[in-house]
């Protein structure tokens, strides 16, 4: 019977014997945090186009792990670009209406973020998420529209400026 015991307690206390705990979690990820390129015409499009030219940007969009809420990011979003066409840098922040971790796919959605930019514009932001995997939905591609300050919130116009798509 003291043989037993000891053997119980040394499994119990060392864990003889017993498979080591692992987790299967996927990493938190931001479903806006990358760089984004492609043609936005800061004049607008026709109706109904979301592609018409204009200037070659790039966009890089950053948001900030939450502080008090592990796993889940502020809301708050900052951005950085260029204009390539006139070699014009460019910085803003707005805020993203979804700003929890990315889900896992697969599957695909859509969220929306607004944003005021240092060279003047106020953007309007619908971005496409997807992943065919087991990954996180990250946005694929992002809807660039003109925004309008309504009540002193942002939101879209509904006049596009183009996509930029996620490199």
């Amino acid at each position: 019977m003291k043989r037993l015991a000891v053997f119980l307690l040394c499994l119990s206390a060392f864990g003889c014997g017993t498979k080591p705990v692992t987790s299967s979690t996927m990493p938190t990820v931001s479903v806006w945090a990358g760089t984004y390129a492609g043609q936005l015409n800061f004049s607008g499009c026709l109706a109904g186009t979301t592609s018409c030219g204009g200037d070659s940007i790039t966009l890089s969009i950053s948001e900030a792990s939450n502080a008090t809420i592990p796993g889940e990011f502020d809301p708050r979003i900052t951005i950085s670009g260029t204009d390539e066409s006139t070699n014009a840098a460019f910085t803003g922040s707005g805020n993203a209406l979804y700003f929890g971790a990315a889900p896992i796919g697969p599957g695909n959605g859509t969220t929306t973020a607004t944003a005021t930019l240092s060279n003047g514009y106020s953007l309007s932001l619908l971005s496409y998420e997807s992943s065919a995997t087991t990954a996180p939905e990250v946005t694929t591609k992002i809807t660039v529209y003109k925004a309008i300050s309504v009540n002193g919130s942002l939101v879209s116009s509904g006049v596009a400026l183009g996509v930029l798509n996620r490199r």
